[in-house]
């Protein structure tokens, strides 16, 4: 009887737009004649051939979102397996990052430095900033950024204890002191929402 080809995954699911990436099909009689596509993947080429595992390397396009993809049994064969991978555009962090960088509370920037630069979080960062506050003051701090884009959320630490978290709206998030109820020196924690990277910019309102 012939063999009956079977493909049961495709991965990674996820690439770097731009780059050049490796994908593996698993199943079982994988023939020797096996075709891969991916939608604007360039030079697409096999690397590995195998009964049940298969490797074919392409250049992943440039622009973000999904893109569809197809195996069949051969060029003009029969299609075994539909999918789709998501491409998404390296995360470039901003300039905070050179040197120590501000991904902990030990190397906090100093948020007034900072207040309107556009600033930004990658996926599994977190920012840091520092700033010192006045007992009896009515303090806002708030983050600017498009929701849409991935949600950031900060907690804030202070004296005595303190610790509050931001209150979100359809976009930006919120820390507001009313008042300060301890002088002293506070640490902004900064992060995206399960794994989220998007820019951001931070503004200070304070109040005697």
């Amino acid at each position: 009887a012939a063999p009956n080809p079977q493909v049961d995954s495709v991965l990674p699911r996820d690439a770097v737009a731009g780059q050049r990436t490796t994908f593996t099909v698993s199943g079982a009689e994988l023939p020797g004649t096996l075709t891969a596509w991916i939608e604007d993947c360039g030079d697409l080429q096999f690397t590995e051939r195998g009964a049940t595992r298969q490797r074919f390397a392409c250049d992943v396009p440039e622009q973000a979102g999904p893109k569809n993809g197809v195996i069949k049994d051969r060029p003009d064969g029969a299609e075994l397996y539909a999918f789709n991978i998501q491409v998404q555009v390296p995360c470039a962090d901003d300039g905070l990052e050179a040197g120590a960088g501000n991904d902990d509370a030990a190397h906090a920037a100093d948020l007034r430095l900072h207040l309107g630069s556009p600033l930004r979080i990658c996926s599994g960062d977190e920012d840091y900033f520092w700033i010192d506050m006045v007992q009896g003051r009515r303090v806002t701090l708030t983050l600017r950024f498009r929701h849409a884009d991935g949600d950031i959320d900060a907690a804030l630490t202070g004296p005595g204890g303190f610790s509050a978290s931001s209150t979100s709206s359809s976009d930006d998030e919120q820390l507001v002191l009313d008042p300060v109820a301890t002088g002293g020196r506070y640490v902004l924690r900064v992060h995206g929402y399960s794994g989220a990277s998007n820019g951001y910019s931070l503004q200070l309102e304070e109040l005697a």
